[in-house]
């Protein structure tokens, strides 16, 4: 129910109305650490499909009245998304003739990253891809490789650093996924030397921001988006770029598919 998502008051008579279309971030090479909306340059093949797919979802849901923003996470592969499906909808001229507060449709007006949309503080997905799948990746000390720092390729070991584990009611043997690993900080039970992690790496692991601050986080957007609501006569139509996490905390969801859309109109009284 809308007023139980943000626990407003119906007291008034006067109903403002906002259009939220959440999207996860696609998947992505994970190559750039930082970007800004002109280099963002991090999704992959099946990256463009999904943000391809949340596109056409948003086309659908949006309306010749509202004013349009994207509002996004600061990783390179949420801003390269959020130009994706910015230019998708140019292509197919849905924002033509739309009320944009007077300003174009050039990405810099319509496209804002929004610090509370981050990634977990201190996440870094290659390293999660390392513990929870065994992927090799470059998680090692750095060293100089071809005349470049880079860090040493490790194999991953999931035996050590995500086991199979019983489960005491049904007498399977499940991996642990992102979200019950994350959860449970599984890393802090893990022998990370063994498994050749980097020194400064293992320090980052211990200052993740925990699922407590990312509750936080949901609350502050969602008091955010209930202000944005109520500014102004025209209804508006927010899309949210962000990530699992921060959107499982959002939307009360668990699966949540990268590139997913998921589309809430909230209605506030004033």
């Amino acid at each position: 129910d809308l007023y139980i998502f943000l626990g407003v008051n119906k007291m008034h008579d006067t109903v403002k109305i906002i259009r939220v279309s959440f999207v996860r971030v696609g998947s992505a090479f994970y190559d750039q650490k930082k970007a800004t909306l002109e280099t963002a340059n991090d999704l992959n093949e099946i990256g463009f499909r999904q943000m391809d797919n949340a596109a056409r979802n948003i086309a659908y849901e949006t309306r010749r009245n509202e004013k349009f923003r994207i509002y996004t996470s600061a990783s390179p592969r949420a801003l390269h998304g959020s130009k994706y499906i910015l230019k998708r909808l140019m292509d197919e001229n849905v924002l033509c003739g739309r009320i944009l507060d007077g300003k174009s449709c050039e990405k810099t007006d319509i496209i804002k990253p929004l610090q509370l949309l981050n990634e977990i503080e201190n996440f870094d997905p290659v390293v999660f891809r390392f513990l929870i799948h065994g992927y090799p990746e470059r998680v090692g000390e750095k060293t100089i490789i071809n005349n470049v720092e880079a860090r040493i390729k490790i194999k991953g070991n999931r035996s050590i650093s995500n086991p199979e584990n019983l489960d005491p009611e049904t007498g399977i043997r499940k991996e642990l996924n992102q979200t019950e690993y994350i959860k449970n900080r599984y890393w802090e039970h893990v022998n990370l030397n063994k498994l050749g992690l980097a020194k400064d790496l293992q320090e980052s692991l211990k200052k993740m921001e925990s699922l407590e601050g990312i509750k936080k986080r949901a609350e502050q957007i969602k008091i955010w988006l209930m202000v944005e609501s109520l500014l102004g006569l025209i209804p508006k139509h927010y899309v949210i770029v962000s990530h699992l996490t921060i959107l499982q905390a959002l939307l009360g969801k668990d699966n949540i598919n990268p590139g997913e859309c998921i589309t809430k109109t909230f209605k506030y009284t004033s």
